[in-house]
């Protein structure tokens, strides 16, 4: 169990932080996650390990879909800043 959490650990302070950086990273490394539990879900013959691989599966989606959609704005204003630097850089 502690072989799972660890990885977890090294993102939580800037996912609190809201660090735009971090966020990016984590939700590649949820990914993980979200691939270990579906493996549990769907090839454990006990009902309960299968039930966690659900769960799993579910808070990880949960995550992922949070960051993609809380980083939206900041990916549209880095393109739109993108194309300024690139118009004045062409006049």
């Amino acid at each position: 169990m502690v072989l799972k959490v660890v990885p977890l650990l090294f993102p939580l302070r800037g996912v609190l932080k809201r660090d735009v950086y971090t966020m990016q990273w984590a939700s590649m490394l949820i990914l993980i996650y979200f691939t270990e539990g579906i493996v549990r879900a769907t090839s454990d013959s006990n009902l309960l390990s299968s039930r966690l691989g659900w769960l799993e599966v579910a808070l990880s989606t949960i995550f992922f879909l949070c960051t993609i959609f809380y980083l939206r704005p900041y990916k549209k204003a880095a393109k739109e800043v993108a194309k300024q630097a690139i118009k004045k850089a062409s006049q």
